[in-house]
Parts: C-alpha cells; structure tokens; sequence
C-alpha cells in the first residue's frame, strides 16, 4: 500500500513537471512521455488507473468549447418566414 502512494507521488510529481512546460498536455500524450520514467522506476501502472490517478487529483484536461460559426440559423429564418 506504501509503496502504491509512494508511486503514485512520484507520477504526480512528474506529471505537474510535464505540465508546466505543455499546460494542456493530455492523458494518452503524458502517458506515452512517462512510459521511459515508469519503467526506469519500475511503476506498473495501466492506461484505466492512471486517468483514474489523474481525475482524482483534478489534472484531467477539460475540453474546450468549440468556437465555430453557427451558419444554420439562415436556414431556419428562411423557413420560417413564407413566400407567397
């Protein structure tokens, strides 16, 4: 049990690093970053339990909201209003 507080302390560690330089920087990308790290530490830890590690700990990226044109409302006025 130490031993898994202590592993994931480090991974913490090493994310908050990561993120200081790529702040929005996600899961599966520090994941592939960290795979040396946690072989170099023997750290077993799977895709599942480290988003998992991540969301406990609020370092999930949140998705952006979109910013594209609504372009839809034209066709909506068009119909709406009829052509005698």
């Amino acid at each position: 049990m130490q031993k898994e507080v202590f592993e994931q302390e480090i991974l913490l560690q090493e994310v908050l690093a990561i993120r200081t330089k790529q702040k929005r920087l996600g899961g599966r990308r520090l994941l592939v970053k960290l795979n040396e790290f946690m072989q170099n530490h023997t750290i077993n830890m799977g895709r599942d339990a480290f988003f998992d590690l991540l969301s406990y700990n609020g370092l999930l990226v949140k998705s952006r909201k979109r910013r594209k044109p609504v372009t839809t409302t034209l066709l909506i006025d068009l119909r709406s209003t009829k052509i005698s």
